[in-house]
């Protein structure tokens, strides 16, 4: 039998605006919306402004799916890293609501004519 879909969620981001907002803020800043792995992760990919790209809208993604948004949340309670198959994959901070950590998440995306495209599943 296949999985049972709990909640999905998705976000478009237009990349010439989030490259001009990265531009904009030192590390420092830019620390308030990415982990210390995702800043390593990204350091490692062959884009790295496009794996931050992946991160931030996979973040909104999953807030979305989570019906809340980002509020009243830190944006590092959610993680997106790298997986082995070269897949991006969801983490969601231990800390964070209960029912969240229930979910087994899945992240796809896909880039066309200047904007990534993500979606997130939870099972």
């Amino acid at each position: 039998m296949g999985k049972t879909i709990k909640t999905i969620g998705c976000d478009i981001l237009s990349l010439s605006r989030f490259y001009k907002i990265l531009k904009s803020y030192d590390e420092y800043v830019l620390g308030y919306l990415f982990t210390v792995n995702e800043f390593k992760a990204a350091k490692a990919s062959c884009n790295s402004k496009l794996f931050l790209a992946i991160c931030f809208s996979g973040k909104e993604a999953v807030s979305k799916a989570l019906g809340h948004g980002m509020s009243g949340r830190s944006w590092n309670e959610i993680e997106i890293f790298p997986g082995k198959d070269g897949s991006a994959k969801v983490r969601i901070n231990q800390e964070t609501r209960v029912a969240e950590l229930n979910c087994f998440w899945e992240l796809s995306w896909d880039l066309k004519d200047n904007f990534i495209y993500v979606l997130v599943n939870g099972f």
